[in-house]
């Protein structure tokens, strides 16, 4: 599966707003969304997908590139329709952010479910311009600036052939 980079990002809810939060879409290039004290979340959508309907979804994987000067934490959620939905695939146990960019990235394994509580979803509603990734940071003390340079999604699925399972169902038969 290949990875695609958000198109368009907002901020919402209470906390300091995200300065430039469109530089957190498309691919790393330096340019980055900022934020100072506790944030708002960051919301980045428009991922996309090209998801058949029959497909049956088996992992999200998400990751950003990030850097903070001084100690921030995090939450990483799915989002749809304006709300937070799953799980919180960020780790409260290892909140500090380094002060050089790397790629942070989250596959469900904080949760052991490689489907972030969203197994129940349609192949349509990851297609929609609604779903995306809700990012909060804040510092445990103090003062900081944090960088969010992209922010990505890469969603693993699989598809039923309905022709392959019938010649693969008439070759079995024949060989008895």
């Amino acid at each position: 599966m290949e990875k695609h980079y958000g198109a368009a990002a907002v901020c919402v809810g209470a906390g300091e707003p995200w300065i430039n939060p469109n530089r957190a879409t498309g691919a790393p290039n330096g340019l980055c969304a900022e934020a100072f004290s506790a944030s708002q979340r960051l919301v980045v959508r428009q991922y996309g997908f090209m998801i058949p309907d029959d497909a049956v979804l088996t992992q999200i994987r998400s990751g950003l590139w990030r850097m903070a000067d001084g100690v921030a934490w995090t939450t990483h959620y799915a989002l749809y329709s304006g709300a937070v939905v799953g799980n919180n695939e960020a780790d409260p146990l290892n909140p500090e952010w380094e002060q050089s960019m790397v790629e942070e990235i989250f596959d469900g394994s904080r949760n052991a479910d490689p489907l972030w509580g969203l197994g129940a979803w349609t192949p349509a509603q990851f297609r929609s311009a609604a779903f995306g990734v809700s990012l909060h940071v804040a510092a445990e003390v103090g003062y900081y600036s944090a960088l969010v340079d992209a922010v990505w999604l890469e969603l693993t699925y699989t598809v039923q052939d309905p022709a392959r399972t019938w010649w693969g169902l008439a070759a079995q038969w024949w060989r008895g």
